[in-house]
């Protein structure tokens, strides 16, 4: 599936991007839709966020009556222009259904956040930074009683998330440079953004150094290109820079703290 983390805490869910496969995994995990509250972007690429609508619908028609929405700039941009263009549709499966228009229409707390932030649901407390990325992209912290995890978005080396990740107990990285069957490491290239070049995805050496700067205790690979990963061969050039734990995120694993 498409990138998706979902964060339980406090009794409550955090959904962060909704790639594509999200909806289907959160039925297989059992998961009520109604009961994810807050929804989360970290960047407003395709691949991030296009099961955020479905899923957002199938909440509210199960019985969402309030919603968190969090992202970038351009976050309620994205939101208002989807209820505008599918406003008909979705007032039919209001009288339909019987549905309120709370939890759709109104009702939906939408913040955007810039830069270095930090905000509190619910009593969870989520810290944000800016990363490098194609797109503007945030990383999020959420500092869970002891317990912390982040969630890196899209990136390339980044001296912030090591910031924010500071002795993290889950770091949950992009994994752009993960070593294929048959291949050596890969370096993702420079792509032109406006005057200058940015690449998307760290190296794994990048990813290592970002880790293990942090002091993270934990690091969970995730983002995944298609083809077989060489599991030994990351293992062996991640672990000359990074001793902690290393993971190699599949669809509904369950990291803990």
């Amino acid at each position: 599936s498409g990138p998706s983390a979902l964060i339980q805490a406090e009794g409550q869910y955090f959904l962060v991007d909704m790639g594509n496969g999200t909806q289907v995994r959160l039925i297989e995990a059992g998961i009520a839709f109604h009961d994810i509250e807050t929804m989360m972007f970290t960047h407003h690429h395709l691949d991030h966020n296009e099961e955020y609508l479905p899923i957002s619908v199938l909440a509210w028609l199960q019985g969402r009556r309030h919603a968190n929405l969090v992202g970038p700039p351009k976050t309620k941009a994205l939101h208002d222009f989807l209820l505008s263009f599918y406003k008909k549709d979705l007032e039919y499966r209001a009288r339909l259904t019987g549905s309120s228009l709370d939890g759709m229409f109104t009702n939906v707390e939408i913040t955007e956040l810039e830069g270095d932030n930090e905000l509190k649901i619910n009593g969870v407390r989520i810290t944000a930074t800016e990363v490098p990325h194609t797109a503007y992209t945030l990383a999020y912290r959420f500092d869970l009683g002891s317990s912390s995890i982040v969630i890196s978005g899209d990136l390339s080396y980044s001296d912030d998330l090591v910031r924010l990740a500071q002795d993290a107990d889950v770091l949950v990285m992009d994994s752009g440079g993960v070593i294929k069957e048959g291949r050596g490491p890969r370096r993702p290239p420079p792509v032109k953004m406006g005057e200058g070049f940015i690449r998307a995805h760290g190296t794994l050496q990048e990813v290592a150094t970002m880790a293990a700067k942090a002091n993270a205790k934990k690091m969970a690979l995730t983002h995944f290109t298609p083809g077989e990963i060489d599991v030994e061969a990351n293992l062996r050039e991640m672990g000359k820079i990074y001793g902690g734990e290393i993971i190699f995120g599949e669809d509904l694993m369950e990291v803990t703290p």
